[in-house]
């Protein structure tokens, strides 16, 4: 199926046209006709398969433009994510006469906000307090509201807002479509869904999948005290165009980018304590190319639409095995091949197993590069700069200059390999081993893995919100 059997001619398709959308992903195949009968689902899917589309198109369709009202409400986890959900439904409805979307997230001043809630957007996206904000000021009214989305609901749970998610529900006056997007579905989601979905069909998009599809991944066993160290090397060795790092704390972001910027790396870091003007002008700085790599925490990346990521790295194992497929799903994304490489520590086996036996499949192992192979890396990118080089440099120009040479009565491949000693800064030796030998359980590392343990059943079930009143 393509978009072109899936979509009827208009401005819609000539919006998915323009994006380059050709083949809807699973998800989208899945969830937009459920939408379309107008039926609540439950759907579980990973950041990067295409489930913003999924929902927003089918949502855009419904949409009045003669009514000059919010139609649309998607709660989002952080303000970024409402920034990227919002500028999706935008380039979607590029065609839609006076259909406009608008993000509200707290750290922006609010009467901005009211300003553009006066020009009456019909698809509001936000994040939990500050539609609240809005509505308990009477400046968002959702008296016209047929849909409401839950994006990254498992995020916004595990943030603690569950109770402002049931606020903004209780101040629904009418009926609504519930769509509820989440890339887990533990036990408070589905109480979230037995609450307020209405018979919903769960569509499962699996994380197995989506991990092994197109991402080679990789786990790198390195002792504590040469992370760093470690992850130079990687990084030389991989040379990434454009690479994300992941952290599990704020200092540590702080700490790698500083260290990053000191070896000459084009980065910036990325997390919570950061103002918000700020974060975004590092979001906007990587995504047009202007940094070679980024260093976040999972809170600060959640759902950032990224393309063109080559290469991602755990620097820390992650705190769920959830969050360690969100983060290898920053690369190879929309089919493109990515790479990702987990770093860990003894201290980190368990943590390491859970992820194995969460996305069902063994993750291959792979040693620190040694200094021989880095020179080896070092010598291929001159050499290929060298070929690239010498259809551009003008011999006669530097005729004179080698005449020097020729007095020196030296042979040329000694003044080749000094030169090359000179400029390319070769380590020359081995250097320390920070390998930790392999573990003799290979069958962790086969592509079986291990079963994922279910949920616990029975837990108590909550009254349902009517919301007929």
């Amino acid at each position: 199926m393509t978009f072109i059997e899936l979509l009827s001619d208009g401005p819609l398709s000539r919006a998915v046209y323009d994006m380059g959308f050709e083949e809807p992903t699973s998800v989208q195949k899945q969830v937009i006709p459920l939408i379309r009968e107008g039926r609540d689902v439950l759907a579980q899917s990973q950041t990067g398969t295409g489930k913003t589309a999924a929902f927003a198109i089918p949502t855009l369709e419904k949409v009045d433009p003669a009514l000059h009202a919010a139609q649309v409400l998607v709660l989002c986890p952080t303000r970024e994510l409402a920034v990227q959900v919002a500028a999706h439904y935008t380039l979607l409805a590029k065609y839609m006469e006076d259909v406009r979307a608008l993000p509200l997230y707290g750290g922006e001043e609010i009467r901005r906000q009211i300003e553009r809630l006066k020009r009456h957007p019909q698809v509001i996206v936000g994040t939990p307090g500050r539609i609240l904000d809005h509505l308990r000021r009477r400046t968002l009214r959702l008296k016209n509201l047929h849909t409401l989305v839950l994006d990254e609901a498992d995020e916004m749970l595990n943030m603690g807002f569950r109770e402002d998610i049931e606020s903004v529900i209780e101040q629904i006056p009418g009926e609504v479509q519930g769509l509820l997007f989440s890339a887990t579905i533990p036990n408070g989601i589905r109480e979230l869904s037995r609450d307020y979905l209405k018979n919903p069909v769960l569509v499962e998009i699996k994380a197995s999948g989506i991990s092994a599809a197109s991402i080679h991944q990789q786990v790198v066993r390195v002792k504590r005290e040469y992370k760093k160290d470690a992850l130079l090397r990687l990084l030389e060795l991989r040379n990434p165009s454009r690479g994300l790092i992941f952290c599990n704390t704020k200092a540590m972001v702080d700490e790698l980018s500083l260290l990053l910027q000191e070896k000459g790396y084009s980065v910036e870091g990325m997390h919570g304590d950061m103002k918000q003007e700020q974060r975004l002008r590092v979001l906007r700085q990587f995504n047009r190319g202007g940094l070679d790599l980024l260093v976040a925490t999972d809170v600060a990346a959640r759902g950032l639409d990224i393309d063109n990521v080559d290469l991602v790295i755990s620097y820390d194992v992650p705190q769920s095995p959830e969050y360690y497929v969100h983060r290898i799903g920053r690369s190879g994304r929309a089919g493109r091949s990515g790479e990702s490489i987990l770093m860990f520590t003894s201290r980190d086996t368990a943590a390491f197993r859970a992820i194995e036996q969460y996305i069902k499949r063994g993750i291959e192992p792979l040693d620190v590069p040694s200094l021989s192979e880095l020179d080896t890396a070092r010598i291929k990118r001159f050499l290929k700069k060298l070929k690239d080089e010498i259809p551009q440099t003008d011999i006669e120009e530097y005729r004179p200059m080698l005449k020097h040479f020729e007095k020196l009565e030296l042979p040329h491949e000694a003044i080749i390999a000094t030169l090359l000693r000179m400029g390319m800064d070769l380590y020359g030796e081995e250097g320390r081993d920070l390998n930790i030998p392999k573990p003799s359980h290979k069958k962790r590392y086969n592509d079986k893995g291990r079963g994922r343990k279910q949920p616990k059943k029975g837990w108590g079930k909550k009254k349902r919100y009517d919301r007929k009143n």
